[in-house]
């Protein structure tokens, strides 16, 4: 019992917050034989084999289950504490009472294909942004039958298939959380400011979205003409070999027959020969790393513009770098 018990608090655990800025949510809600973590945006809950009904706090509760070796007694001392025995061993856990800012599902329940939308979540989580000015790059966009991401220099849109029914913003923490947990949803339940995804053994997890409006003037630049040649294996392996060796900008050059990361002419950096360039340009290289696994065809012919990508069910635009300094 402990191990499974130990099992399922740690899977809610991720979502108790760290500070004390409200109380409650350092504290686990047990009730109705289901347990909760919630950190003010994200909740996580699941069933779980516990008879008593309280607010414990989280990490204290953790450590004394991972304790306990034999059975498992549970109980309220008159001070409301939780009293946790097992053999031996005792402690008392710090409880809450009265109301917390935990959260249940809430909203329309729909259907929709689980597999596809944790792929869609793979592809896309490496392009999302991290911009306070600008909310809305900070999760994935479903829209229709696609899936959008961007961190301001590489835009992506994934084609789930069949059309997701709401335009919903997910957040970056909730995409991460998703693709953790890897079990494929079963159900999903919408309202306004949540989005709620129950799986098959019963836990589920909930998530504010984000409250921001995508822009279409970002999808649009997707509605470009190029002509995407396949990747080679060597132009990431190239990309690798350079990354210790950038500049302070991370800047990768690409001229026909080669890759370099400074001037041909200042003695630094290094280079590495590969026959498909054909064109020259400037990128972030870590930007053009994310590629990798994802893109399978890519234009470098249409720089100083957006240069287009397609993979699998996905297409994109990467916006590089200014030229090296004197090469203009």
């Amino acid at each position: 019992m402990s191990a499974e018990l130990l099992r399922k608090m740690r899977f809610v655990q991720g979502c108790v917050a760290k500070k004390e800025l409200v109380p409650t949510l350092t504290h686990f809600k047990i009730e109705k034989g289901r347990i909760q973590g919630f950190n003010g945006n994200m909740a996580l809950s699941v069933p779980i084999d516990f008879d008593v009904d309280c607010k414990p706090k989280a990490v204290p509760l953790v450590n004394a289950i991972a304790k306990c070796k034999d059975t498992i007694q549970l109980g309220m001392t008159k001070t409301g504490r939780l009293s946790v025995k097992s053999g031996k061993f005792r402690t008392y856990i710090e409880c809450v009472e009265g109301h917390s800012a935990h959260l249940e599902p809430e909203g329309q329940v729909v259907d929709i294909d689980g597999e596809a939308m944790l792929e869609a979540l793979a592809h896309l989580e490496p392009f999302i942004g991290n911009d306070a000015a600008r909310p809305w790059t900070n999760g994935i966009f479903f829209s229709g039958r696609s899936v959008y991401a961007t961190n301001n220099v590489i835009v992506a849109e994934y084609w789930l298939g069949e059309p997701f029914p709401v335009n919903i913003i997910v957040p970056r923490s909730a995409v991460k959380e998703l693709l953790r947990i890897k079990d494929v949803p079963t159900r999903f339940q919408m309202s306004q400011n949540s989005l709620t995804v129950h799986y098959e053994d019963g836990k589920w997890m909930r998530t504010n979205l984000i409250d921001d409006e995508w822009p279409s003037k970002v999808t649009e630049l997707l509605a470009v003409s190029g002509n995407p040649v396949t990747i080679p294996e060597e132009f990431f392996e190239g990309v690798d070999a350079m990354k210790p060796f950038v500049d302070k900008f991370n800047r990768i050059v690409f001229e026909p027959g080669l890759m370099r990361t400074h001037q041909k002419e200042s003695g630094e950096g290094s280079s590495y020969e590969l026959e498909w360039l054909i064109s020259k340009s400037t990128f972030s290289l870590p930007m053009l790393q994310k590629l990798e696994g994802i893109a399978q065809k890519l234009d470098l012919t249409m720089y100083p513009s957006p240069c287009l990508w397609y993979g699998a069910k996905v297409r994109g635009l990467i916006v590089g770098m200014h030229w090296l300094e004197g090469e203009i």
